[in-house]
């Protein structure tokens, strides 16, 4: 992958999931060093957002965490740490960018940490509840790179119905999902981060209906998608994502610097 598609993977992707992961006063030195493993990851994912140079070497540890975790392994871990174990499983995959397959994979554990008994309310509950709508999005990325939207002429009404319209729809649904499971027990940063994804999806739904090039079909999908997140304006959606996060928080803040942007 290339610096700048790393670059939005490492601040938007895993951002905050150094705090995000550890839960487990249950957890032995093998498996802290686990954890410890996949937060270098997470900081070297982060790190190439300034230095491209990083890239290689976190896909390598994500690659390497997600074969480490296999079912085996987690099957001998103490239960509790079980659908922990599938979360760093899950969000390896989705980095491991070079390993064949990465987003089914990623699903496929994220699925496995539900059953393993992620406990209502937990982070990895919400985060494992909230992978299958991050493998949406990295889907839509790569559509967009493939119909090159940022180029000169956008796309067309039909493409947007067949690449983009269901798959914005479906990766919200599942971003408000994860946000139903938050109960009194989750973590605030957990809930922030699952808003700032949300307020990132609808930024990103927004630009996408720009880019459609008849005039007509642009106001249909922009009344399509407000009338599916139920609110006058993506915009509008977006922002109440933005305000749910409080003032001085570091996603807000990231929100803030990427509208400055």
């Amino acid at each position: 992958m290339n610096g700048s598609s790393r670059t939005i993977r490492g601040l938007a992707t895993l951002f905050a999931l150094t705090v995000l992961v550890f839960i487990a006063g249950c957890s032995s030195l093998g498996y802290r060093a686990t954890q410890d493993k996949f937060v270098r990851a997470v900081e070297l994912d982060n790190a190439a957002a300034v230095s491209p140079t990083s890239d290689s070497a976190a896909d390598i540890l994500y690659q390497e965490l997600y074969e480490q975790l296999s079912k085996e392994t987690i099957a001998k871990l103490d239960s509790r740490l079980r659908p922990n174990a599938y979360l760093i499983r899950a969000y390896s995959a989705l980095g491991a960018t070079e390993l064949e397959g990465n987003l089914g994979k990623a699903s496929d554990a994220a699925r496995a940490g539900i059953n393993a008994g992620a406990i209502e309310g937990s982070r990895d509950r919400v985060l494992l509840e909230l992978l299958d709508g991050l493998v949406i999005y990295e889907e839509l990325r790569a559509n967009a790179a493939k119909d090159g939207l940022q180029q000169l002429g956008g796309i067309t009404g039909d493409r947007y119905d067949l690449a983009y319209r269901n798959a914005f729809e479906t990766a919200r649904a599942q971003y408000e999902d994860a946000l139903g499971q938050a109960r009194r027990n989750t973590p605030a940063s957990t809930i922030e981060y699952v808003h700032y994804r949300s307020w990132q999806l609808l930024v990103m739904w927004r630009a996408t209906i720009a880019l459609i090039n008849n005039p007509d079909a642009r106001l249909a999908a922009n009344n399509d998608a407000s009338r599916i997140v139920d609110k006058p304006s993506l915009k509008e959606a977006a922002n109440e994502h933005r305000n749910a996060i409080p003032a001085g928080a570091p996603l807000r803040a990231l929100i803030d610097a990427q509208t400055r942007g």
